[in-house]
C-alpha cells in the first residue's frame, strides 16, 4: 500500500551536546526507551576498543575483531580469527580476573568492569590465543566428559572451562596464585586435545564435591547457582592443582607437561575484579 504524500510534517527529536562522556552515557541509557542502547554499543568506538580492532587486524591481516553488535565477517576473514568484543570481555574475565562466575553478566563487563578488562596495548596475540582456546572448547563440546546439567550450560559452562585451562597450566608452572599470559600458550592452544579433557575434569569434579557436601548438610543444591558463586572457582582450583600433581604419572604427562611450561616472565598478577 502507498501511503498519500505527508505534507508539512515534522519529526521531533533530542539532541543534546555534553563534554562530560559518563554523563553523555548515562543520558544515552536512560533516555532511549524504544530500541535500548547498551553499554557494549557505547564502547563500540571507545579509543580503546577502536585501538584493539586496529592492532589486531594489523597482526593478523585475515582476522577480524567485531565491537559492534549485528557485524558480520567479511568473507575474505578466516572465521577461526574473528574475535566479538563481548566474546572477549566473557574470556578475559574469565582468564585474567579468574572470575568466570561473573563472565555470563554482559552489562556489567562493558560497565563497571571495562576498564578493568580492556587495556591499550594489550597483545593480540593474547587475544588470538583465547580464541583459539575457545573455538577448541567448542570444538571438543560433545566429546567433554561433562553431566548434562553442565552440558545445557554451554553459553556460560565454557568460560569455566577456559578458567580451569588457565589454573592448570598455573599449577604446572608451580604458580597457583599467578595467571599464564595467554599468549604462552598459544601451541597448546592449537593442540589442545589432552588438555581439555583435563578441564572438563576440574569442573566435573567441582560440582560433583559441591553436590556431595550439600547433601551431607541437608541443604538444596543449584548448579546454575553454584557456578555464580566463587566456591566454584575455589572447587576448580583445588581440583586443577591436584591434576597438576598427577600429570608425570598420565601416559603422555611428561609431553603435555612440556607444553603447558611457559617462561617465568609470563606469568602475571590476577586483574582484580572484586
Amino acid at each position: 500500500m502507498v501511503l498519500p504524500e505527508a505534507k508539512d510534517a515534522f519529526i521531533l527529536f533530542r539532541f543534546y551536546e555534553i563534554p562530560d562522556r559518563a554523563l553523555a552515557d548515562r543520558i544515552s541509557i536512560n533516555t532511549n526507551s524504544q530500541s535500548a542502547v547498551k553499554p557494549r554499543d557505547l564502547r563500540s568506538n571507545d579509543k580503546v576498543m577502536v585501538g584493539l580492532k586496529r592492532a589486531f587486524e594489523t597482526r593478523y591481516p585475515d582476522g577480524f575483531f567485531m565491537t559492534k553488535r549485528g557485524e558480520e565477517r567479511p568473507a575474505d576473514k578466516d572465521a577461526r580469527k574473528t574475535v566479538d568484543a563481548a566474546v572477549l570481555a566473557k574470556m578475559l574475565m574469565a582468564w585474567h580476573c579468574q572470575r568466570p562466575n561473573i563472565s555470563y553478566n554482559e552489562k556489567k563487563l562493558f560497565d563497571e568492569y571495562y576498564k578493568t578488562l580492556f587495556h591499550t596495548g594489550y597483545d593480540p596475540a593474547s587475544i588470538l590465543t583465547l580464541q583459539t582456546w575457545l573455538n577448541a572448547i567448542d570444538d571438543a563440546w560433545a566429546n567433554l566428559a561433562l553431566n548434562d546439567v553442565l552440558k545445557a550450560g554451554r553459553a556460560y559452562v565454557k568460560f569455566h572451562l577456559l578458567f580451569s585451562v588457565s589454573s592448570i597450566i598455573a599449577a604446572v608452572n608451580k604458580q597457583p596464585a599467578h595467571v599464564v599470559e595467554p599468549g604462552a600458550t598459544l601451541k597448546a592452544a592449537e593442540n589442545p586435545s589432552d588438555i581439555l579433557p583435563l578441564a572438563a575434569n576440574c569442573l566435573e569434579n567441582a560440582l560433583q564435591n559441591a553436590l556431595n557436601q550439600a547433601q551431607i548438610s541437608g541443604k538444596v543444591f543449584s548448579p546454575q547457582n553454584w557456578l555464580k558463586t566463587n566456591a566454584s572457582i575455589q572447587g576448580e582450583m583445588l581440583v586443577a592443582g591436584t591434576v597438576a600433581g598427577m600429570l608425570p604419572n598420565f601416559p603422555n604427562g611428561k609431553a603435555l607437561l612440556e607444553l603447558l611450561r611457559v617462561p617465568a616472565s609470563a606469568m602475571a598478577n590476577r586483574w582484580s575484579a572484586d
